[in-house]
């Protein structure tokens, strides 16, 4: 049992290119031009762009990160090659304190490396399908605004998929309307013409008046 998350091609748009410059992916919206790009070309993570979240969430004063996850993650389960990363699931025992976790699997993110406010966000993305998995593209703010934390900082989900639902992805917003930890959101999903297992390119539009979502191009 060791579904896999294939990702390739996470890339930022953000600065205005010059006239008749062409943008580098086909969904790219006229106006913007590339300011950073993983393609995944050696054998092992940039460091300078990702790190490996480690455990059950202890680090960040979130157990099981808060939504009770029943894996453990591990810096192992994140591997790169042929101009992919592959994040696996495995179906392992992990003793941590008095308890023993019966699955592991790997979390990424690019804090205080790579972040960005605005402009346009892609990666190609090849999801595992199964019950109980929930693969997930999403952004948090680099610092919590005005030192108050989720959900008041916000959150960006740009995918989210279940794999009992092969067929369809979603996206949302999560934030607080009166500054207090009371938790709103709106939330969107896209029916695939083919499942999540094969790859699509997932993309967030952020602008200053709105954020759009889309599918391969499709909002």
């Amino acid at each position: 049992w060791e579904p896999s998350m294939a990702i390739s091609s996470p890339r930022v748009f953000s600065s205005r290119f010059e006239e008749g410059k062409q943008p580098e992916s086909s969904y790219v919206p006229q106006g913007y031009s590339l300011s950073w790009s993983d393609e995944f070309e050696g054998a092992s993570l940039d460091s300078a762009s990702w790190e490996c979240q480690l455990g059950v969430g202890q680090d960040v004063g979130l157990w099981e990160w808060g939504n009770q996850e029943k894996q453990y993650y591990k810096k192992e389960n994140a591997t790169v090659s042929d101009g992919k990363l592959v994040i696996e699931a495995k179906k392992e025992t992990t003793p941590y304190g008095n308890t023993s976790y019966a699955y592991s699997s790997a979390r990424i993110r690019s804090k205080g490396k790579v972040h960005c406010a605005r402009g346009y966000v892609e990666a190609k993305i090849s999801l595992p399908s199964g019950q109980g998995l929930w693969p997930a593209f999403w952004m948090l703010p680099e610092n919590n605004f005005e030192g108050k934390g989720w959900p008041y900082s916000g959150e960006i989900d740009i995918m989210e998929a279940r794999g009992r639902l092969p067929y369809e992805s979603t996206s949302a917003l999560h934030y607080s309307n009166d500054g207090s930890s009371g938790h709103a959101y709106q939330t969107g999903k896209r029916s695939l013409f083919d499942p999540i297992t094969s790859f699509h390119v997932y993309s967030l539009l952020w602008e200053e008046s709105q954020m759009v979502f889309s599918v391969d191009g499709i909002p």
